[in-house]
């Protein structure tokens, strides 16, 4: 917050972004700016909350409802120079995009999900290793039954195969698993992944997590660190710099991740069924009370029924157009169908395709769409 630049905050209303504008309206003499987005959609909407926080700390605050304009996902998806599946992106963009109207610095909250597990996947995770302890020889026969019969697309799969929970939490972001990608790719891309040792990042996730030795929290905590840069920080770096706005991320100061990852017992950050515990701790002293501190909806955009709905004809345009070097397109045109017949929520891997083909037009054919 020091210096001329003209600072204010992405304020979310979730817990993080939350404490972030509580300790700076104690720092600042000023009225602080502050900015929120959301959607019609009430399921994905946070604004509610965000007002909440506003109100309490007396901030100059700025909302935007977001619609399912393909125009300007295309405009956002076009600043990434490698592809990024990351559908945070659009939020990120037009909270970016409105906060430039006003300020010259953002202060943002990310980073405190990795350092302090708050993601859903490690409470999924930490779950499942007591539910494995009490699974007795006929019931783990059963589940891994019914893994057997379920497709490879099925999300919660997973949980009906003999994992760890070590392998739980390194496969739940795997979109495309070793089996979905011998349907996706053409034979050339398979051979030559192959020969580069890049296809199954699942064994050198694997890897990495047995490196580092200590309970399942801190091995979370240090895995998840180690993808944060190529993830939240990539995505928020890149958008921020085509926008000409600076981005300041406190939870990511050394001396801030250093206590995180060295001094704060895995008890401190998932305590039964809460997750980010010392942080929830925390917000009882600095947040309004009717502020609610359980939720968990993240900060992805109703993207599964865009894509069935708004963005159905352009999506389907970009990804079954002309002949395809990398990808089998009889597998995407059954995403594509199974998607919008509901027969699977197949939203993510769809977006993840798209953001790949809007790359290739983009960087590797020198088109812009």
């Amino acid at each position: 917050m020091r210096g001329d630049s003209h600072t204010g905050a992405f304020l979310s209303g979730g817990l993080d972004s939350s404490l972030i504008v509580a300790k700076m309206s104690r720092l600042s003499s000023n009225t602080l700016k502050t900015f929120s987005v959301g959607y019609n959609d009430e399921k994905y909407n946070e604004i509610p909350f965000s007002r909440i926080v506003s109100r309490y700390f007396g901030t100059d605050h700025e909302e935007f409802i977001i619609e399912p304009d393909f125009d300007v996902f295309l405009e956002s998806a076009s600043f990434f120079d490698e592809p990024l599946g990351d559908p945070s992106i659009i939020p990120t963009y037009y909270a970016m995009r409105l906060g430039k109207k006003h300020i010259d610095t953002v202060i943002s909250g990310d980073g405190a999900d990795g350092l302090f597990l708050g993601f859903r996947t490690h409470y999924l995770s930490s779950r499942y290793g007591e539910i494995k302890k009490y699974m007795i020889p006929p019931l783990e026969w059963l589940t891994g039954a019914v893994a057997g019969i379920l497709p490879q697309e099925v999300k919660w799969r997973i949980f009906f195969e003999n994992k760890t929970p070590e392998d739980l939490f390194l496969t739940r972001g795997i979109v495309f698993n070793a089996h979905l990608r011998k349907r996706l790719f053409k034979n050339w891309v398979l051979d030559e992944l192959l020969r580069e040792h890049f296809s199954e990042p699942e064994i050198y996730g694997t890897s990495t997590m047995n490196s580092y030795s200590g309970t399942l929290s801190g091995k979370m905590a240090f895995l998840t660190f180690k993808s944060d840069p190529d993830d939240i920080l990539f995505k928020i770096d890149k958008i921020c710099r085509n926008l000409s706005l600076n981005v300041r991320t406190p939870f990511l100061d050394t001396r801030l991740v250093e206590f995180a990852l060295r001094n704060v017992p895995g008890n401190m950050k998932i305590r039964g069924s809460m997750t980010k515990y010392i942080l929830k701790r925390l917000a009882t002293k600095f947040l309004p009370k009717e502020l609610p501190l359980d939720r968990k909806r993240g900060f992805n955009p109703p993207l599964s029924k865009w894509l069935r709905k708004e963005w159905w004809h352009n999506a389907r345009d970009i990804l079954m157009e002309g002949e395809d070097i990398f990808f089998n397109k009889r597998y995407i045109e059954k995403l594509l169908n199974r998607h919008k017949s509901f027969l699977c929520d197949e939203g993510r891997r769809l977006f993840c395709l798209l953001m790949f083909k809007i790359w290739e037009k983009n960087y590797f054919n020198g088109e812009r769409l």
